[in-house]
C-alpha cells in the first residue's frame, strides 16, 4: 500500500524533516518525493493503520491519502468496488481529479462512479462520507483515497491568545508540534523541557501521547504552564520550579527519552542577565547527560546564535523559518556521535 501525504507549503523543508521524524516514531519507512509535486510525498507500507497515524501527528501538512489499487489502474479499482458491496454498501462518495484531468478523464472518473453505485454506494457531491482523487501518472491513474484532513483548526485552538495563560512570545502550536516530530518521540516516552515556559513545546508532546516534565525558574511559568495543561486535560509527569542546570540532577543517565526546547533568547523572555548563549550551553549540557543513546535533542534557537551543545553531540539537521524581519528560528537536531 502507498500513503500520500500532502504537505504545507510554507517551509517545505521543515514540513518534509517533521514527517520524516514522524515515520521515524512510527518504525515506517523513508518517504519518497512525488516527481513534478514538490509538496507530495509518499511512503510504501503494509500497516493499515500508517495512514490515520502519520494523519494524526502532521502539523505541517494538509491531507493524507492511501492508494486503493496497488496496480493503480482504475478498471481494476472499478472490479474491485463492484466486489466489495459490504464496505461501500449505504455509503455516498464523489470522485475528483487532483492533477490536470487527461483526455480520457471524464470517462475513467464516471467508469469509477458507476462501479461504486454498482456495489451500493451512492455519488454525493456535497459532504460525501468518502472522497476519492484521482493522479494522472503517464498512461496510468492513481486511485486515491482521502483518510484525514489535517486538524489545523484543532491546533490553532491551542493558540496563545486562545489560552489561559498567554505570554507575547511563545512557539506558535504548529511549530511546537513540528519541533516535537523532529524529536521522534514515541507515546509512552519522556520528553523534557529545561526551559517551559508558556508549556506549547510539553503540552503538544504530552497531547501525543508522551510523558513529560521539565523546569523553569520563574513560578508563574510553571503555574500557567500547569493552567494551560488542564485546559486540554493534560497531566504532566512533573513541572519544578527550578533553575535549569539544577533540575537535571533529579533525573538519571539516559533516563530521558527526548528534550525539546525553546530556550529564551534575551529579548521578550529574559535570562536574567545571563548571556543567552551561555544559558543555553550551561543548562542544555547539564541535561544531555539524561538523553539515552538514540535520542534528540531538538533546540529552536535564532539563526544568528551558535550550537549550545559540545560534543559528542552534533547538529545533524538545522531549518531555518522566518518569523518577522529582525527573527529567524532554526529548528535544529543533536544526536550523539556522527550524523545520523
Amino acid at each position: 500500500m502507498k500513503v500520500w501525504v500532502e504537505l504545507s507549503g510554507e517551509n517545505l523543508p521543515l514540513a518534509v524533516a517533521e514527517l520524516e521524524g514522524i515515520l521515524g516514531a512510527l518504525g515506517l519507512p523513508r518517504s519518497e518525493p512525488v516527481g513534478s509535486m514538490p509538496g507530495w510525498r509518499t511512503v510504501e507500507t503494509e500497516e493499515t493503520s500508517a495512514a490515520p497515524a502519520i494523519a494524526g501527528r502532521l502539523a505541517l501538512g494538509h491531507r493524507v491519502l492511501r492508494s486503493l489499487s496497488s496496480l493503480d489502474d482504475p478498471v481494476r479499482v472499478a472490479l474491485a468496488l463492484r466486489a466489495a458491496p459490504s464496505e461501500e454498501r449505504g455509503s455516498t462518495a464523489r470522485f475528483d481529479w487532483l492533477s490536470v484531468r487527461p483526455a480520457e478523464g471524464d470517462r475513467i472518473r464516471d467508469h469509477l462512479a458507476r462501479a461504486y453505485q454498482d456495489a451500493g454506494g451512492e455519488i454525493r457531491l456535497r459532504h460525501p462520507d468518502r472522497q476519492f482523487l484521482l493522479l494522472a501518472q503517464g498512461p496510468k491513474v492513481a486511485v486515491l483515497r482521502l483518510v484525514a484532513d489535517i486538524d489545523r483548526a484543532a491546533v490553532s485552538a491551542r493558540r496563545m491568545p486562545r489560552m489561559p495563560f498567554q505570554r507575547p512570545v511563545s512557539l506558535p502550536p504548529r511549530l511546537a508540534r513540528a519541533a516535537v516530530n523532529l524529536s521522534r518521540a514515541r507515546a509512552g516516552e519522556l520528553v523534557v523541557d529545561p526551559f517551559v515556559g508558556t508549556g506549547a513545546m510539553l503540552l503538544e508532546a504530552a497531547i501525543l501521547g508522551a510523558r513529560v516534565a521539565g523546569v523553569d525558574r520563574d513560578a508563574r511559568m510553571i503555574q500557567g504552564a500547569l493552567r494551560n495543561f488542564a485546559a486540554f486535560d493534560q497531566t504532566p509527569v512533573s513541572l519544578a520550579v527550578e533553575d535549569g542546570e539544577a533540575g537535571a540532577a533529579r533525573f538519571a543517565d539516559h533516563s530521558v527519552d527526548a528534550i525539546v526546547t525553546d530556550p529564551p533568547y534575551g529579548r521578550a523572555s529574559s535570562t536574567r542577565g545571563e548571556p543567552p548563549e551561555s544559558l543555553a550551553r550551561r543548562v542544555l549540557t547539564a541535561w544531555s547527560r539524561t538523553v539515552r543513546p538514540e535520542g534528540r535533542i531538538v533546540i529552536v534557537r535564532p539563526a544568528d546564535q551558535p550550537d549550545p551543545l559540545p560534543p559528542p553531540w552534533h547538529c545533524t539537521m538545522s531549518f531555518p523559518h522566518r518569523v518577522h524581519r529582525s527573527l529567524t528560528r532554526e529548528f535544529r537536531v543533536y544526536v550523539r556521535g556522527a550524523a545520523q
